[in-house]
C-alpha cells in the first residue's frame, strides 16, 4: 500500500515541491502575501470553517437526540407509575 505524499501548498504555488512533514517552521513562504499564497490561505480558512460548522451541527444534532431520548425515557417512567 503506497501512502500519499503531501506537499506544501504555498511552496507549490512558487514552483517548489516540498514535503509538508516537519516543514511548517521552515517554510520560506509562510508569511508570503502574494496572490497565490493569499488564495491558499483563504481556501484553508474556508475549509476549516466548513469543518467547524459541520462538527458543531453534528454535536447539536447529537445533543438534540440525547435530550429526546432522555425526555422519552422520563415520560415512560411517569406512565409506569
Amino acid at each position: 500500500v503506497e501512502t500519499r505524499k503531501l506537499y506544501c501548498r504555498k511552496c507549490e504555488g512558487h514552483g517548489q515541491k516540498v514535503l509538508i512533514k516537519n516543514h511548517s517552521k521552515v517554510c520560506l513562504y509562510k508569511h508570503c502575501l502574494c496572490k497565490t499564497c493569499s488564495f491558499v490561505t483563504l481556501m484553508r480558512k474556508k475549509s476549516n470553517e466548513r469543518q467547524r460548522s459541520h462538527y458543531r451541527k453534528r454535536s447539536r444534532d447529537e445533543d438534540t437526540a440525547t435530550t429526546a431520548i432522555r425526555k422519552a425515557s422520563s415520560e415512560d417512567k411517569h406512565i409506569g407509575q
